[in-house]
């Protein structure tokens, strides 16, 4: 499972900072940058993130969650392709 957020908020120009500072108190910018490092990849978390997440970038929270598999999937047709 990899959560879209890193790539949402860089879309809409919001940086770390002004994310953490537009939650309200609901995320806190060492959470935020830990999930921008790993590129959005988790292994679990928190409902209240996601949701407050979704909330401050304006879309459902469906659309912050991707399947890493289907990801990987396509990018390793991509790299058979490129090889041909």
């Amino acid at each position: 499972m990899r959560l879209r957020a890193p790539e949402a908020w860089e879309e809409r120009g919001l940086t770390t900072y002004r994310l953490a500072l537009q939650s309200g108190g609901r995320l806190n910018m060492q959470s935020l940058y830990r999930l921008k490092r790993a590129r959005g990849r988790v292994s679990s978390f928190d409902a209240d993130v996601l949701q407050a997440l979704a909330d401050i970038l304006g879309v459902g929270p469906s659309e912050l969650l991707e399947s890493e598999s289907a990801d990987a999937s396509t990018k390793k047709a991509a790299r058979r392709k490129a090889s041909r």
